[in-house]
């Protein structure tokens, strides 16, 4: 068994009172497909106050494992946890998934999300969601779904500037000889806001006292200028072109 609940305490916030109740905090959809439709509802983070009857909503993290779909893991951090609080409680789910399930448990292969959001996405494909959703053919009619889209929007924004970032690291590392073959892997430093990005690494390198860095991130945007004005052939020829 790879789903994992345990007690959890509470203070209702209708009466005060302060009780504990059992929260699932790792779902195997395989061990528990049970459990889908509630994570789809909501459902199961909520509960009823043992004393007044309120309801009210458990603020825990949850980890949902899904065996050969894409990604394999969900992850809802607990709401107003910091980094290191949420990192510790990923890798206790993630020991108490590990326990009985055969996919690969990792942060690095986990999408985090929050709560509403991973309601809308523990049926679905997100890898192929957010292809259609740069595509603009998915289509985000009712509330938990736009939630859903506008989550693929900043984590496409987010990637799109990490591969930003690595492009920008990999020219100013890269031989002459080379800087062709980085902007053919990292297309997205042609976009127009990779100026803002540079400009902005100029500044940091500035107030660091590291003018050398400033120049060497100066000259890469020059060269991008001039691609994106110019094109690669005419300012970084191929040289296996003519052979």
């Amino acid at each position: 068994m790879s789903s994992y609940r345990q007690s959890v305490p509470y203070t209702c916030s209708a009466c005060s009172h302060r009780g504990a109740v059992d929260t699932w905090l790792v779902v195997d959809v395989t061990d528990r497909p049970d459990l889908v439709e509630s994570i789809s509802d909501g459902s199961i983070r909520r509960f009823a106050c043992e004393a007044c009857g309120a309801r009210q909503t458990a603020t825990t993290s949850l980890l949902v494992g899904r065996p050969g779909q894409r990604p394999e893991l969900l992850w809802a951090p607990e709401p107003g946890a910091d980094q290191a609080r949420s990192q510790e409680q990923f890798r206790m789910s993630a020991f108490m998934l590990d326990r009985g399930w055969t996919g690969i448990v990792g942060q690095n292969e986990a999408a985090v999300m929050p709560h509403e959001v991973l309601y809308a996405a523990v049926n679905r494909d997100v890898d192929a969601d957010a292809t259609a959703r740069s595509n603009g053919t998915l289509l985000a009619l009712e509330a938990g779904l736009q939630r859903y889209a506008a989550w693929l929007d900043r984590r496409a924004t987010r990637r799109h500037d990490e591969r930003m970032k690595a492009g920008i690291m990999a020219l100013l590392q890269a031989t002459d000889a080379a800087r062709r073959a980085v902007i053919e892997e990292h297309p997205e430093l042609l976009d127009d806001d990779t100026e803002g990005l540079i400009a902005a690494m100029i500044d940091v390198a500035l107030d660091e006292h590291l003018p050398e860095y400033a120049d060497a991130l100066r000259q890469r945007r020059l060269i991008l200028r001039r691609v994106r004005e110019r094109g690669l052939d005419a300012v970084l020829p191929n040289p296996q072109a003519g052979r």
